[in-house]
């Protein structure tokens, strides 16, 4: 979700945390697309599985439609202090007022800590979150109180981390840090080459989309290689990117297509397309 109240009164409240989020995701080859209010509003929820919300400032009018979306079977996921304010910067917390969510962001927590899963959970890893992965500001999100809801995993200084709960017909997943600050801390590190190296962060936002079964559209077999498909009536142009700091060879590339293509094919280093082996079932 993208809103303008947070452009207005904090636009560096959230923006990091949405760009790392928004590469995690495409880094685990689902294909994140932003949606402004407006879009909200006009019904576009509709067309999609799941939503996921940073932003501390959005509209009343878009909290609503959000909770209707939600309870009526949507995935909503949400971490922080993400939707906490309406557009007038009033408190107005959508995810109290949909499920019963208790924050209390004005105890702190440690400086750095693990997200340690509960007994039995396996969908993710214990990783450490670092200060980056909280708030910079003086407002510490991350101790919560949550009725009914199932906790997945707690931090290891005691407050739970990861709690999900049933709404309505929906599910709303929330983690009490910025989880895509933590997975992007040693993006680019100086030194030996490191580029989005993965402990366990990426998982906590990936997992509730593995878990609904959100099939993904486009999926290569190498790790970090931006994937985009371009889709016309002629057919379909896949760009890839490795992000990876050593090249990838052998790769698979898998795209879901309601029909078999007439056939496949690669740009080479001379800029002529050659022909490239496929299966389709």
């Amino acid at each position: 979700l993208y809103t303008a109240p947070q452009e207005i009164w904090w636009p560096q409240g959230s923006f990091a945390d949405k760009r790392a989020s928004f590469l995690a995701l495409a880094h685990h080859y689902y294909q994140p697309e932003l949606v402004t209010e407006e879009q909200v509003l006009a019904g576009a929820l509709d067309h999609y599985d799941a939503l996921y919300v940073l932003d501390q400032f959005i509209s009343r009018a878009t909290q609503d439609r959000i909770g209707e979306w939600v309870k009526g079977g949507g995935l909503l996921w949400a971490c922080a202090d993400a939707a906490v304010c309406d557009e007038y910067k009033e408190p107005c917390d959508l995810l109290k007022k949909i499920a019963g969510l208790e924050r209390d962001h004005s105890q702190p927590l440690g400086a750095s800590v693990q997200i340690v899963p509960a007994e039995g959970e396996t969908a993710f890893r214990e990783h450490e979150v670092p200060p980056q992965g909280r708030s910079k500001e003086t407002i510490r999100p991350g101790v919560f109180t949550w009725k009914g809801a199932q906790i997945r995993a707690t931090y290891s200084d005691g407050p739970p981390a990861w709690a999900e709960k049933k709404v309505g017909k929906g599910r709303l997943v929330y983690v009490g840090h910025r989880a895509g600050l933590a997975y992007a801390r040693r993006a680019g590190a100086r030194g030996e080459f490191k580029w989005w190296p993965d402990g366990g962060q990426r998982e906590v936002l990936s997992a509730p989309l593995i878990e609904a079964k959100v099939e993904r559209d486009l999926i290569v077999s190498g790790p970090l290689v931006m994937a985009s498909a371009l889709s016309t009536e002629a057919g379909t142009a896949v760009i890839l990117y490795n992000m990876y700091p050593e090249p990838q060879t052998n790769l698979t590339v898998s795209l879901r297509d309601p029909a078999a293509p007439h056939s496949v094919q690669w740009c080479g280093v001379n800029r002529q397309l050659a022909d490239l082996p496929y299966a389709y079932s």
